[in-house]
């Protein structure tokens, strides 16, 4: 579902103090932080796949055709001032967005 309303809610000092874990079970993690510094709409997204073996050539072969795959959404993330990372370690790949 894509949401049709970004307006920035108003400031809650109680909600912009620390985050706040709103979901949680054996694979996730879910936080919320208000932000009533800048107010701006802002997300990280953090995903970490855990893979029981992965190559280290082969790692680095999958992020280069994954980033490629990519590469025309990272630019328009870019010029809009959005990151995305992708990392492929030795049982994990990360992505951040």
């Amino acid at each position: 579902m894509i949401p049709k309303n970004f307006d920035v809610l108003g400031e809650n000092k109680e909600k912009s103090e620390k985050p706040t874990l709103i979901y949680q079970d054996d694979n996730t993690d879910l936080w919320y932080h208000k932000d009533d510094e800048f107010h701006r709409p802002k997300a990280l997204v953090q995903l970490k796949m855990y893979i029981k073996e992965l190559d280290p050539v082969m790692g680095l072969m999958w992020q280069e055709i994954i980033e490629q795959y990519l590469k025309e959404y990272t630019y328009l993330a870019e010029t809009a001032s959005l990151a995305f990372e992708l990392t492929v370690g030795r049982a994990s790949v990360d992505l951040k967005w």
